[in-house]
């Protein structure tokens, strides 16, 4: 019981010291662009899309506890909003020795090509004094096409209980991706997503034919580039989204997209939505 007491008191001993630079790395694990459709992009595709938060504890030895991501501000185009989560905070609790987590928000964005947002936010836990992060996120221009992330099936778990874990498993196809192509995936881009009551807690790749490009196994990462080509189309890789729902005999919907690079300059995505 002593032993127990000591620690109790050692951990909450660690949880008193605000979070510095050295301690933390802070990075965007999705892409930094929103896409909008090329040529109906108000009434066509995706207009909702999840800004990730990556955060990596950079001690080999000492665990954070209680540590939060709050978007403190955007500046730029009045579109540029956010959906989800409530309050700007997402808390996303204690990171391990050399591990991570993600928080996403879900943002709205306007429906003009070549808008710029900048995203201001603070990494903290509980205590005064926080970690700035800030990135640049961009509306681009891209054609609706088959070959650009095609949704092939989804399959969404049950979620009528409060504080379940819903399993989202979604299948995308690709076609003839290049060296050096950008790939990017969204669990959803809907604007009436209830993201305030469905929290995105985290991804992993499950099954993938274009592994180098994206690997099985990554977690919390929605934005890729591929080191290789992979010739031909029928290109598959299955992603599970996992949410925490705070929905209470409801439901909301499900509209999970994904691009490609298409060319030099121009970007490619599937515009329409499976469910």
């Amino acid at each position: 019981m002593k032993g127990f007491l000591i620690l109790l008191l050692y951990i909450q001993a660690l949880s008193c010291y605000a979070l510095s630079s050295s301690q933390v790395t802070i990075s965007r694990s999705t892409a930094p662009f929103f896409i909008l459709d090329s040529n109906n992009p108000c009434n066509a595709g995706p207009r909702a899309a999840y800004v990730g938060v990556k955060i990596v504890n950079n001690s080999s030895t000492d665990t954070l506890f209680n540590v939060f991501i709050k978007l403190d501000s955007i500046s730029g185009n009045t579109g540029f909003r956010l959906l989800g989560p409530n309050d700007s905070v997402e808390n996303v609790g204690r990171i391990l020795p050399r591990d991570s987590v993600t928080g996403y928000f879900y943002v709205k964005y306007p429906c003009t090509h070549n808008l710029t947002a900048n995203y201001f936010f603070k990494v903290g836990n509980n205590v005064a004094g926080t970690v700035a992060f800030g990135t640049s996120i961009f509306t681009r221009s891209s054609i609706s096409a088959n070959a650009g992330g095609q949704l092939v099936s989804q399959k969404i778990g049950y979620y009528d209980a409060l504080g379940t874990i819903l399993a989202d498993t979604v299948l995308y196809e690709f076609g003839n991706v290049q060296s050096g192509d950008e790939i990017t995936l969204q669990p959803n881009g809907d604007t009436t997503f209830r993201a305030t009551r469905i929290r995105l807690l985290n991804s992993q790749v499950i099954y993938s034919d274009i592994p180098a490009a994206v690997p099985v196994g990554t977690r919390d990462k929605l934005y890729f580039i591929s080191p290789q080509s992979y010739g031909g189309s029928g290109k598959l890789v299955r992603v599970v989204y996992f949410f925490l729902n705070h929905l209470y005999n409801d439901s909301t919907s499900f509209f999970p997209y994904a691009g490609l690079t298409s060319g030099s300059t121009n970007f490619r995505h599937e515009n329409h939505y499976c469910i």
